[in-house]
């Protein structure tokens, strides 16, 4: 199975077409022909009823799909290897085309074929750029502004678990940049942090960044936060014996979710106070 029938795979089983469309995908992605046809059937369903069809609307137009097929990876995982493979196969076919006019015309021609070449290679939309060409699947935009109007509770991002501010920002989204400026010693790191701590409770590993306080500090922050204990005497060592007890389920909670977690970053955020 090649990564394109993964990801199609991927995408109806989630039933979430928004990655596809977000990465600019189209139709020449897909080289097998029942893939190209599947990705259009999908691509037309959602700008006519703005949600991804459901598996007997997929089997009703195309009975030999197999919706047996359990794909474990992200979806976009399966988007970059994708890429990956076109991306590949078209610069080496640059290089063989370059070849042959450096054989036939000289070095100068085939320079001028090989940047052309390499210049396709991104107008086919084979790049790892988040860069998104307005011009293609303006319908598919406004059927997910519909999408949202008929669930107004919905976001665009992931929640801080503050609800005012969630509701101006419509959650948090990948690739936003958000300062947060006030003066010094007024709880910007605090809140920062409550909100890394919120999403982590959600099941996303989030990175903290911090000029204002060191690694040891940070730790400290965020265990008093997790367990709800007194920073002060977490820090001075003089908790009371049943804070004592909280702070061992605390620890107890965090041994059982690190396996899950370490050395990944599901949201690239990046706390920094200033």
């Amino acid at each position: 199975m090649t990564n394109e029938t993964r990801l199609l795979h991927k995408a109806i089983a989630d039933r979430n077409l928004s990655p596809l469309f977000s990465r600019n995908i189209t139709d020449n992605w897909f080289r097998d022909d029942n893939d190209r046809r599947l990705f259009q059937f999908l691509r037309k369903h959602f700008a006519s009823y703005s949600e991804c069809p459901s598996i007997t609307a997929i089997k009703e137009n195309f009975p030999n799909y197999d919706d047996q097929v359990v794909v474990d990876d992200k979806i976009e995982y399966l988007i970059d290897a994708v890429i990956t493979n076109r991306r590949r196969e078209a610069t080496i076919k640059v290089v063989e085309q370059a070849i042959a006019t450096l054989d036939k015309e000289g070095h100068e021609e085939a320079l001028v074929a090989m940047q052309g070449g390499v210049a396709a290679i991104d107008q086919e939309g084979f790049s790892f750029s988040k860069d998104v060409d307005l011009t293609v699947n303006a319908e598919v935009r406004y059927q997910e502004y519909l999408d949202r109007k008929n669930r107004p509770d919905s976001m665009l991002g992931y929640a801080t678990g503050f609800p005012s501010i969630d509701q101006t920002l419509s959650g948090i989204q990948k690739g936003q940049l958000i300062v947060l400026a006030a003066l010094p010693k007024t709880g910007k790191s605090t809140l920062l942090m409550q909100m890394a701590l919120n999403m982590h409770a959600e099941g996303h590993s989030i990175l903290f960044a911090s000029l204002e306080m060191t690694a040891f500090e940070q730790a400290l922050r965020y265990d008093s936060m997790r367990s709800k204990l007194a920073y002060q005497r977490l820090s001075t060592g003089t908790m009371t014996s049943e804070e004592e007890a909280d702070a061992v389920k605390m620890i107890s909670v965090m041994d059982s979710v690190k396996s899950d977690l370490q050395g990944r970053c599901d949201i690239p955020l990046c706390f920094q106070a200033l």
